[in-house]
């Protein structure tokens, strides 16, 4: 069973240097346009305090995310780590394959956005090719900042 784990993190690792950097060039959709759905991965990005930036990407295994981290602690970095999940991380990573998969709108309304000044600020992402599609639907938003801690974490370990 070790070896298994071993195995798929490795898998997993390779797949995701493969894959994806630290795309500069990627372009912000207009949150008017449409939510179509099909997405590669989501970029997380929180500014001010707990600041940092990375990409959540699947692997071959529903349970197990990669994170490829570009910021962390306001400090550039590069590293990559797994999210795995449990029983009390199921809610999380169901949502999160649904927004891939395009089963979930995660556009809401700009007039329902709190534009209140806090000491942090979160952007959340879903990225197809270069493109890049603001996630604004509020409850989505909630639930996949548990990925920030998720990674604080597994950053830790």
């Amino acid at each position: 069973m070790k070896i298994l784990k071993i195995t798929l993190l490795l898998i997993a690792f390779i797949f995701s240097i493969s894959r994806h950097g630290n795309r500069s060039s990627m372009k912000t959709e207009d949150k008017k346009s449409q939510d179509n759905g099909r997405y590669d991965y989501i970029r997380m990005e929180r500014r001010g305090g707990g600041d940092k930036l990375f990409n959540l990407s699947p692997s071959m295994s529903k349970d197990i995310l990669i994170a490829d981290v570009f910021r962390y602690n306001f400090r550039d970095t590069s590293a990559t780590c797994f999210i795995v999940n449990n029983a009390e991380r199921d809610s999380a990573f169901l949502i999160y394959h649904k927004i891939l998969e395009g089963e979930i709108t995660i556009l809401e309304d700009s007039g329902s956005e709190n534009n209140m000044l806090v000491g942090t600020w979160n952007h959340y992402y879903a990225v197809k090719d270069t493109t890049m599609t603001e996630i604004t639907n509020k409850e989505v938003k909630d639930i996949l900042s548990r990925f920030e801690w998720m990674l604080n974490e597994a950053l830790s370990e």
